[in-house]
């Protein structure tokens, strides 16, 4: 038998899952509404009543988010990653450089980077 202690505890548990889940509906279908109209190319409503671009909003979005999927969840797959890096990151940042990157989120660039650059620095709005 549990104690209310944990009951109240795995409700919490539950509930803080939800919520994160709820948020990370939310957002896609922000970032679906964006996106369409990106593609038609207006500044329609969505993009009109966006807020989402502020440091305190940005700040709370990425240190919310889950990133057990190491942001991964962004790779079309590792082709295309691997594509990317061999065109753009390693054809574009000269070997032995100093790299600023800004967003690392879990840092799925970062190890790319890492082999590139003498030096890395890297900022992010959320500690996680």
């Amino acid at each position: 038998m549990t104690s209310t202690h944990e009951q109240a505890h795995t409700a919490r548990r539950i509930a803080a899952r939800g919520g994160h889940a709820l948020r990370r509906v939310r957002w896609r279908l922000e970032d679906r509404r964006l996106e369409r109209e990106q593609r038609l190319g207006v500044l329609g409503s969505a993009h009109l009543s966006w807020d989402g671009n502020s440091s305190q909003e940005n700040r709370r979005r990425w240190s919310g988010w889950d990133w057990s999927g190491g942001g991964e969840e962004w790779s079309a797959s590792e082709e295309w990653k691997r594509a990317l890096i061999d065109d753009v990151l390693e054809r574009w940042i000269p070997q032995g450089t100093a790299v600023l990157e800004i967003g690392p989120g879990a840092g799925r660039w970062t190890e790319a980077l890492l082999r590139r650059c003498s030096r890395l620095t890297v900022v992010d709005v959320s500690e996680r």
